[in-house]
């Protein structure tokens, strides 16, 4: 999995970088057992008036799926937090979709059933 890391209008310090791997990256690669493509996770200053940092995440899955969030508070290692917490219930919900349709069975329609049960012949039809 590929982990892109950047910092708008702040410094990105090896506390932050440390926090966001040991809150991110490791639980997000570790979680599913999905192979991920890549993490891109930007960490910003935002609006004076409402929540002072923010944190975005993407999180790029197969099948061409992806996992966007974005959580704002007045502390960044609080919206880091708040954006693993939301990533990993994204994920998990993306896991179940997935096993699910994979035990959906296919459709069949009536003169496909009636020709594997071997109806058909029963009732005087040719297949």
């Amino acid at each position: 999995m590929h982990v892109y890391l950047t910092g708008r209008h702040l410094e990105l310090t090896r506390g932050i970088h440390a926090h966001v791997e040991r809150h991110l990256v490791e639980p997000v690669s570790r979680h599913t057992g999905i192979g991920l493509i890549s993490l891109e996770i930007q960490l910003y200053r935002g609006s004076l008036r409402g929540s002072p940092y923010g944190c975005h995440a993407q999180l790029e899955l197969p099948r061409h799926n992806f996992i966007n969030i974005r959580e704002e508070d007045t502390d960044l290692y609080a919206a880091i937090d708040l954006t693993e917490a939301r990533l990993l219930h994204a994920l998990t919900d993306v896991k179940r979709k997935w096993v699910v349709e994979g035990r959906r069975p296919h459709k069949l329609g009536f003169a496909r059933l009636g020709r594997a049960l071997r109806w058909m012949r029963r009732y005087g039809r040719a297949t």
